[in-house]
């Protein structure tokens, strides 16, 4: 699943997508000031969370469990992935919400913070927001 949509010339994502090198139809660029002053349509939020590998079936479990019940319906809920590391140190959680108002009430709530302290008991976390920089795509026809 694709997580932001490609912007093109002709259908500009939001008023505010300049767009800056379209030479290349794989990538999508826009100039840096509209990343400060644009609206973020998807706020990306990222945690990694290390784990002694014994643990990491249970944190993955625990991680989805939470992002069933906490996540998964609240509103502005969009989606969210569960990754591991393929030497089992570590577990990621990437959670795309509509807007940063829907995710930060939802960060905010009763049921985030225990669900976040519960993991902590047997993980760190490494949690950060992102947002989208460019999207790259394979070779378009023509």
């Amino acid at each position: 699943m694709e997580l932001h949509e490609p912007i093109t010339p002709h259908e500009p994502r939001h008023a505010c997508a300049s767009l800056i090198g379209r030479s290349d139809p794989r990538v999508d660029r826009r100039h840096p000031d509209d990343l400060d002053s644009a609206p973020m349509d998807s706020p990306i939020l990222i945690d990694v969370w290390t784990v002694d590998p014994s643990q990491r079936a249970p944190l993955a479990q625990a991680i989805s469990d939470g992002v069933r019940t906490v996540m998964v319906g609240s509103p502005g809920f969009v989606s969210a992935q569960l990754y591991e590391s393929t030497n089992g140190d570590a577990v990621m959680v990437m959670v795309q919400m509509r807007t940063i108002e829907e995710r930060q009430k939802l960060m905010d709530s009763a049921e985030a913070h225990s669900l976040v302290r519960g993991l902590r008991a047997i993980a760190h976390s490494h949690m950060r927001l992102f947002r989208l920089v460019e999207n790259f795509s394979p070779d378009e026809p023509g």
